[in-house]
């Protein structure tokens, strides 16, 4: 059974499909055009290689082809449509169908009009970027749900979110996994393996079987597509963090973490966890503190700039390491990250570096999956609104999120 798999998590702009396609290149800027025209006459459209070959022409795709045979020119069209709609959408609004394996291409009959000298052709879609593919929960989420609290809005019900989901996918980001296994192995943490075993089970009804917790950092930007990387493999990183939950979630007292855990990847290869090193967690905050503090410091310290200037400058700095159209789906950490460095000059009360706003920004660097990030902090919440980015809305309360959904499905 063939099934619709995103760009992020098989792609086909591998380096060998890209050498593969390079003979095509002066046809790309026809093809971006025959893109763009399809999906603005049809949104929600499959059939966009289609127009692409009819749009370009079988004399033009023959005299570039070489000593190819018609079938593989149209095929390579086929493949480079994929790798631009990648490029010009970005990976995860990119959906592919696939066989049942989520690898291989599925075909569909080409029969058209005018395209007899097309026999198959492999469906795509793009998502609206309006879309959110994934709900990712906050540290106190978890924590309220774990531990209780006499206020009614800090608590998401799990029982309606499993009902009205939908298709979105539920994780807990990765930062607010650290901080909840350094709450745990803390004395002063303020959470006990006996509230944690108790009440962790809750989660099993809503959360994403193949992607319980949200992956951070670099493996966050290839899982978005801000990234390009042959490397990048769905299928190990997910197996990866799917044995971190479980090694956490089954965690029944201290000694269960000074266990070596053992995972197999789906090909079979075997990986370990644990023992777990307590000092761990908060060796990795330290570390992210002291750059945000040597951020903010130098922030401080340099020209007072407006937060449209503090933007700019934000992306630039991004630019440097990856292309502005991907610079360009970090809006909502961009305003973040230059809200704080215009704070940092403020005369009256300066912003101070503080490792939970820095924690905060690596969970909203979730949103350019794109995903909605629910959390208890009104603060962060103020600040994502307030800040010009388009994006900010992604940032929603408990009761929020269920209302947003509801709305969903209406």
């Amino acid at each position: 059974m063939a099934k619709w798999v995103s760009q992020a998590e098989t792609s086909s702009a591998s380096r060998t499909a890209q050498q593969r396609t390079q003979y095509l290149a002066s046809l790309v800027t026809d093809i971006d055009a025959a893109i763009a025209r399809y999906f603005s006459t049809s949104p929600a459209g499959e059939d966009v290689t289609l127009e692409v070959l009819r749009s370009i022409g079988r004399e033009r795709i023959a005299a570039v082809a070489g000593t190819r045979t018609p079938a593989e020119t149209n095929s390579d069209v086929g493949l480079l449509v994929a790798i631009r709609l990648v490029d010009l959408y970005g990976a995860s609004r990119v959906m592919t169908f696939r066989e049942n394996d989520g690898k291989k291409v599925s075909t569909r009959d080409a029969s058209r009009a005018g395209l007899d000298w097309v026999s198959r052709y492999t469906p795509h879609q793009v998502l609206p970027t309006d879309s959110a593919g994934r709900i990712v929960l906050d540290t106190n989420i978890v924590r309220y749900i774990i531990q209780g609290s006499t206020n009614p809005e800090t608590i998401l019900d799990l029982v309606e979110l499993a009902r009205i989901r939908g298709n979105y996918k539920v994780s807990i980001a990765d930062a607010a996994w650290a901080e909840l296994l350094e709450a745990l192995v803390r004395p002063t943490g303020g959470m006990t393996f006996a509230e944690w075993a108790r009440n962790v089970g809750q989660f099993d009804a809503v959360l994403d079987p193949e992607l319980p917790v949200l992956p951070g950092g670099r493996e966050l930007a290839m899982l978005s597509g801000l990234v390009a990387s042959s490397e990048f493999n769905f299928s190990e990183m997910a197996s990866f963090y799917r044995a971190v939950w479980s090694y956490i979630s089954g965690a029944t007292s201290a000694n269960d973490l000074r266990k070596r855990y053992t995972y197999k990847t789906e090909d079979g290869r075997e990986f370990a966890i644990g023992p777990l090193d307590f000092s761990s967690p908060r060796n990795v905050f330290g570390e992210r503190a002291t750059k945000w503090e040597t951020y903010i410091s130098k922030s401080a310290s340099g020209t007072s700039l407006d937060l449209d200037q503090h933007v700019a400058a934000v992306r630039s700095g991004l630019a440097v390491d990856m292309p502005m159209q991907a610079v360009d789906r970090l809006g909502l950490f961009v305003h973040v990250v230059a809200h704080y460095a215009v704070e940092a000059n403020n005369p009256a009360r300066p912003y101070e570096a503080d490792i939970n706003d820095a924690v905060d920004l690596d969970i909203l660097y979730a949103a350019t999956l794109p995903a909605v990030v629910c959390t208890t902090d009104k603060r962060l919440r103020r600040i994502a609104r307030s800040t010009g980015s388009a994006d900010g809305w992604r940032v929603m309360s408990p009761s929020e999120l269920l209302k947003w959904l509801r709305n969903q499905n209406s």
